[in-house]
């Protein structure tokens, strides 16, 4: 196993984290804040908490793609 292998391997590892997360976490956050918006305001607290969990889950996401663009195009440890 080359490093080149290894590289696949680890953007391939980060991929399955990003789908786990954007299905397990920001998914669910997304339709919860959809709801809270239709049935309360834009100002209640209910709805303030999921943006700001939307924005963490959003962030860790965007990190972790940036992660992957990395170990493709830059090859580090090569």
């Amino acid at each position: 196993m080359g490093a080149d292998d290894a590289l696949v391997d680890a953007a391939i590892a980060l991929w399955v984290v990003a789908i786990g997360l954007g299905y397990g976490l920001y998914t669910p956050t997304l339709r919860n804040r959809i709801s809270a918006l239709a049935a309360e305001c834009a100002n209640s607290a209910r709805y303030q908490a999921l943006a700001s969990r939307g924005q963490v889950v959003g962030g860790v996401l965007g990190v972790v793609a940036l992660v992957i663009l990395a170990l493709m195009v830059f090859k580090p440890g090569l």
